[in-house]
């Protein structure tokens, strides 16, 4: 290699180096944050609320395609205490959803207003109806979706962290006695 080759090839090395130029799959120097939103859900007293006759709240993770394996959850709460769900592996054919048979039992009233205490604690009605990382496009969602006095809410999450879904979830996991994640 020529001797003018050797000081622009060192050249443009030591740009990329510091940064200077852009380089296609350069590793960054800072670590990814993956995306959230932290805030907190306030305190709610059980014993001031009742939970509305159309009260339902309805819980689903999985795979992002239909016909992909992997564990996936469908839990439904009623105002009356009635749960309906799956947690297990279900794969659809190629275009088709999984048939997901669900099954069914019953938790206390106590126990349906501590969801509905912590939907409300939580301002589920306020969160965005999508968080998702514009970075990663495949791999699992997680949706919550609730009823309450004649108004439905849907939100979806896609690897995005949101405090205040994963606080309903646990707390629709606790009640039920279902490993949600």
């Amino acid at each position: 290699m020529k001797p003018k080759s050797l000081i622009v090839l060192s050249a443009i090395l030591l740009l990329l180096e510091a940064g200077a130029l852009p380089a296609q799959n350069k590793p960054s120097r800072t670590p990814h944050v993956p995306p959230s939103d932290m805030t907190p859900c306030t305190e709610v007293d059980t014993k001031g609320i009742s939970v509305p006759p159309d009260f339902t709240i309805g819980y689903h993770s999985g795979p992002s395609h239909a016909n992909w394996p992997g564990r996936r959850v469908h839990v439904t709460v009623d105002a009356s205490g009635v749960v309906k769900y799956f947690v297990g592996s279900a794969s659809g054919t190629k275009g088709k959803p999984p048939e997901i048979p669900l099954k069914q039992r019953k938790i206390s009233k106590d126990q349906v207003k501590r969801i509905y205490a912590q939907v409300i604690a939580c301002g589920f009605f306020e969160l965005n109806r999508g968080y998702s990382n514009p970075r990663i496009r495949d791999g699992g969602y997680r949706t919550l979706s609730v009823t309450a006095d004649a108004k439905t809410h849907n939100v979806g999450v896609h690897h995005f962290h949101v405090h205040r879904f994963s606080s309903i979830v646990d707390t629709l996991g606790k009640a039920t006695g279902l490993q949600l994640y």
